[in-house]
């Protein structure tokens, strides 16, 4: 052997001895992490594993193949896969959590008060719950999804009212559905009234009746007082009764003012816009 063969040689010898007196290279971080979290979610469903496993000796110990065991542990295998998938769900809900915290804390500033602060954690947690497929949704989430979106929902009502109540024109078709409705109920009312007057005065009449309507009439009248000090300020006056948007509003104010049944074609918001403003 050469001398420079046998340096070569030499040195390899040593290195291959180093090698083996090195510890064991240390695993990655990501790698620690994967594995502790694996840990944890085989504690939580320790019962369900623990469950499969003591099935699995029992058959075994019964001489039953690989596939005979796996057939009659399905089910318990299915449960510890449901186990899985729910501490998942767990986990990524902390985390979201975690996550949905700073986004609001970052949103509403430092300087904003406790109910800013919570005003930016449900615009955020509803962002979130409503960028999920629905079938995602645990029914706690879709609950706490619709309440936002409810919210959401009377705010911009709130607003829109606001926009509307200064809007001369909008205001005009809303005083003359109202107007409307209350004019044929006085006139339905003082019809009643005469007729109960009738009845009182031939000793067959309901005394109490007679008073209620005489109220409920005085209400209308007061009601019509005040819309047509309202109309002077729309150019045109009021929109005639006979107009068809005026007859379709007035007739959704009546069921709503008088207790009939509800009709989704006035549930529309085109419709209860208007209604919001006018009692």
């Amino acid at each position: 052997m050469s001398r420079i063969a046998s340096v070569v040689s030499t040195s390899a010898a040593a290195l291959a001895a180093l090698l083996a007196l090195a510890p064991p290279a240390r695993a990655a971080p990501a790698d620690d992490a994967a594995a502790a979290r694996q840990a944890e979610e085989n504690a939580y469903c320790a019962d369900d594993l623990r469950m499969v496993e003591n099935r699995r000796k029992l058959f075994a110990a019964q001489g039953l193949s690989s596939r005979e065991i796996s057939a009659k542990n399905a089910q318990a295998e299915q449960a510890v896969a449901e186990c899985r998938r729910r501490f998942r769900r767990e986990k990524q809900g902390e985390l979201d959590f975690a996550t949905d915290e700073a986004e609001a804390l970052q949103r509403a500033g430092p300087k904003a008060t406790p109910e800013q602060r919570m005003k930016a954690w449900k615009e955020v947690r509803r962002e979130r719950l409503a960028a999920r497929p629905p079938s995602e949704l645990t029914p706690e989430e879709r609950a706490e999804l619709a309440a936002g979106e409810g919210e959401e929902m009377n705010a911009t009502h709130k607003a829109m009212d606001l926009a509307h109540a200064n809007d001369p024109a909008f205001m005009r078709i809303a005083h003359s559905a109202l107007s409307c409705h209350h004019a044929q109920r006085r006139a339905r009312l003082a019809a009643q009234l005469s007729e109960e007057e009738n009845l009182l005065k031939l000793g067959t009449g309901d005394r109490q009746r007679f008073y209620g309507l005489q109220s409920d009439k005085k209400t209308s009248d007061e009601v019509l007082q005040q819309v047509a000090a309202a109309a002077g300020r729309y150019p045109g006056g009021l929109v005639r009764c006979e107009d068809r948007q005026i007859a379709v509003l007035a007739h959704c104010l009546a069921i709503r003012l008088e207790g009939g049944r509800r009709q989704p074609s006035c549930e529309a918001e085109e419709i209860q816009q208007y209604l919001r403003l006018v009692k």
